[in-house]
């Protein structure tokens, strides 16, 4: 070989190395905007929806107004009336966030920013913790797995307390892997972690989370010998002191300000809703269906968390060397505690919450996600399946993609009829769809973003090109389509004709069969807190509101007292009617006027 050919082959070498890591950036930076774009989409641009968000927002908005000064911090409430179901951790972010940015947002899309802040959390520490486990180039992957498993797509992007419960449970992990990886670093600071995250989780949603901590900190003990020592006990204390600023000072408070209240909140919605002497609504009948949801709602996260495990438990079967097995897959032996650690708190959770709560809805599973997730991110799929994948989720996610660009334009030309009747039963196929400019750049934005996934597919992986197709899906649906859904699940519309129908002055609202969603959207929309009455007769109000939901029977009701002035519900809501009043003596005194 000529002296000439030498730099040749080393320039090619070079050349070859600046391409693989352009290549890498690539990757890296398409993943990044794709989680940035997945969270932003279905946050802003949209009223308060039901079932949760609306009296979430409602406790948020009697906190905000009071505030600078004025504020009651304690006893959340929904209009009137005080809601303690939850602590009010995601209620007072949500009233500070949109006391803070209330210059220039509308109220309810301030209060969204806590949902971004939280998240924000959740996916930094998911990301460290994946870092610690496996290397850098897991970060991003670790956060699009979480964020693509069914149970978690619909519920972060809400105003919901189990969004703060996420992040704190995420922290509260991470104080539980980084003391078991860095075994040479000081105790305090995991504790610091743990006690600060299952703080946050307890002052979010209460005592369920907490509890599943202490139980996973106690079978640790008895299965895991690095838990037997003088600095797990070390860990123990400083996660203690964390986490008693959190667990005493708002509860004593409370109790001190209102004790029946307390006790509803503390035995009632806590204790008594999971072992079920409480009276809750829709309780659990049926086990094995619970169970089968729950496996459902784990893909892909949780099967791949399995898959892996049994593709280690194969090597150490075969080979006989737990060594090999350990860093099967590329992940460092030091790691073993830490997925150990993982699976105790994973099945500890299902454990406790599908085998010993009497009620169970599908976001009470959120917190288990995360470990699920860092379990199952580090897998190598095999070629073939990978490939499988690939291809089937380009097809499936495209076909999705340009069938919601086509809804679009039959909205936007005033032919929802051309839509499937079906989705009358909870859209309004004669909605006209108004035309704007920035969600059309969104959605072409977003549609960009998976034609690029679908460019550098082999490279992302089948996971990373599911979530891509998530994205587009769920990015498209809360873009160019979020004025049809906003119009069906907000009550924006239908409480503005109802206030334009209220006489302008009146001394108060009584509602008969309204819930607290309802209330708080009233609260917000009109202007006025209602007041919950069990009989028209006995309210001392002048105007009245009524739900016909399930054909309920208003009682005390007399029409010569009485005198509809309107009715209306959600478009596209044919089940929820609403009905309001006016006595008699102000109804003339407003036609007189």
């Amino acid at each position: 070989m000529s002296s000439k050919q030498v730099p040749k082959t080393k320039n090619l070498a070079s050349l070859s190395a600046s391409d693989s890591q352009l290549q890498f950036q690539s990757i890296y930076w398409l993943s990044l905007w794709l989680v940035i774009a997945y969270m932003l989409a279905g946050v802003f641009g949209r009223d308060p929806w039901k079932a949760d968000e609306p009296y979430s927002f409602g406790m948020a908005l009697n906190f905000l107004q009071g505030l600078p000064w004025s504020v009651d911090w304690i006893v959340p409430y929904v209009g009137t009336d005080p809601f303690v179901e939850k602590p009010p951790l995601m209620y007072w972010t949500a009233a500070l966030f949109a006391y803070l940015t209330s210059a220039f947002l509308p109220l309810q899309e301030g209060a969204q920013l806590a949902v971004i802040a939280w998240m924000a959390m959740t996916l930094i520490t998911l990301s460290i913790m994946a870092r610690w486990l496996y290397g850098g180039r897991y970060r991003l992957p670790a956060c699009m797995l979480l964020l693509g498993t069914l149970g978690v797509v619909v519920h972060v992007h809400k105003l919901i307390a189990d969004v703060p419960q996420l992040a704190g449970t995420v922290l509260a992990l991470a104080g539980l892997v980084h003391f078991v990886i860095a075994q040479q670093a000081p105790s305090w600071k995991a504790g610091l972690m743990l006690g600060t995250g299952a703080g946050i989780a307890f002052m979010s949603k209460g005592v369920l989370v907490p509890g599943v901590l202490a139980l996973t900190y106690l079978v640790s003990v008895i299965v895991l010998p690095a838990f037997r020592t003088r600095r797990a006990a070390v860990l123990l204390l400083w996660a203690a002191l964390a986490a008693l600023p959190w667990l005493i000072v708002w509860p004593y408070l409370f109790w001190r300000a209102a004790e029946p209240l307390f006790i509803e909140w503390f035995w009632d919605n806590n204790f008594g809703r999971f072992f079920g002497f409480s009276e809750i609504p829709g309780s659990r009948s049926n086990y094995l269906q619970d169970i089968g949801l729950a496996i459902a709602l784990a893909f892909p996260a949780g099967w791949l968390a399995v898959a892996e495990m049994f593709k280690r438990w194969r090597v150490y079967s075969a080979t006989g060397d737990a060594q090999k097995a350990l860093v099967f897959g590329g992940v460092r032996s030091e790691v073993k505690l830490a997925r150990a650690v993982l699976w105790i708190y994973a099945i500890t959770f299902y454990t406790v919450l599908l085998l010993m709560s009497a009620s169970l809805r599908e976001v009470y599973l959120l917190p288990v996600y995360p470990a699920l997730a860092l379990l199952g991110v580090s897998i190598t799929l095999p070629t073939r399946l990978d490939r499988i994948w690939r291809a089937v989720v380009v097809i499936f996610f495209s076909a999705c993609g340009i069938w919601i660009w086509l809804c679009w334009g039959a909205l936007l030309a005033g032919r929802g009829q051309l839509m499937p009747a079906l989705f009358a039963r909870w859209l309004p196929l004669d909605y006209v769809l108004p035309f704007s400019l920035g969600w059309l750049l969104a959605g072409l934005s977003l549609s960009g973003l998976w034609v690029c996934a679908i460019v550098w597919r082999v490279r992302l992986g089948a996971i990373a090109t599911s979530f891509a197709g998530i994205t587009l899906v769920w990015g498209l649906l809360h873009t160019v389509l979020l004025p049809w859904f906003n119009e069906a699940r907000s009550y924006r519309s239908a409480f503005k004709a109802l206030q334009m129908a209220l006489p302008k002055q009146y001394d108060c609202l009584a509602v008969f069969n309204v819930g607290e969603s309802e209330r708080a959207m009233l609260h917000y929309f009109i202007g006025v807190k209602p007041l919950q009455t069990a009989a028209l007769r006995a309210t001392p109000c002048q105007a009245a509101l009524i739900l016909d939901k399930a054909d309920h029977r208003l009682a005390g009701f007399s029409p010569a007292e009485w005198q509809e002035i309107w009715r209306g519900g959600r478009m596209g809501d044919d089940n929820e009617r609403f009905r309001a009043y006016l006595r008699r003596e102000l109804s003339v005194d407003k036609n007189q006027r």
